[in-house]
Order: structure tokens, then C-alpha cells, then sequence
């Protein structure tokens, strides 16, 4: 099962936790948005799957996703806009 990185309000560190207990319990997780803008400033979107748990079939940011455990935003952005 996956890990996820736990932060306080402030974005610190707390600690990691398996991610579906995060996401069952609420806990705030360290992700990443990446907007996508073309040459004419049209902003790329990507719909969110019905199979997900939170805002099924929504409209979402060109990229988004967990920052993985000892992994920073930057490489995070660039894993999530290749997957």
C-alpha cells in the first residue's frame, strides 16, 4: 500500500501514514497542482474519474497528486505530469 506524507496546517512535517487511512481519517496530505496553459492561455483540465472517492467525475487541475515520501514538489510535479 502506498505512503503519503502527514502535514500540520502550516504545511510542516508530521509524519507518514498509509494513504487510505489518511484519506479515511482526513488528515492533511502534501500534494502538488500543475496548470497547464497552451500558447493561447488555454488552461489544459483533466476530468476526474467516477471510481474516485472525492469529487468523482469533477473537473480538476491539468496534474495533481502526493508529494511521495522523501520525494519534493518539483519531482512530484514532474512524476505526475508524465503519469
Amino acid at each position: 500500500m502506498s505512503r503519503v506524507v502527514i502535514v500540520g496546517k502550516k504545511g510542516n512535517f508530521v509524519r507518514e501514514e498509509e494513504f487510505k487511512i489518511a484519506l479515511e481519517q482526513g488528515m492533511i496530505r502534501r500534494i502538488i497542482r500543475v496548470f497547464v496553459f497552451n500558447k493561447k492561455g488555454q488552461l489544459f483540465l483533466q476530468k476526474r474519474s467516477q471510481k474516485v472517492r472525492i469529487y468523482p467525475g469533477r473537473w480538476d487541475s491539468s496534474a495533481t497528486g502526493h508529494v511521495d515520501p522523501g520525494e519534493d514538489y518539483t519531482k512530484a510535479a514532474k512524476r505526475e505530469l508524465e503519469e
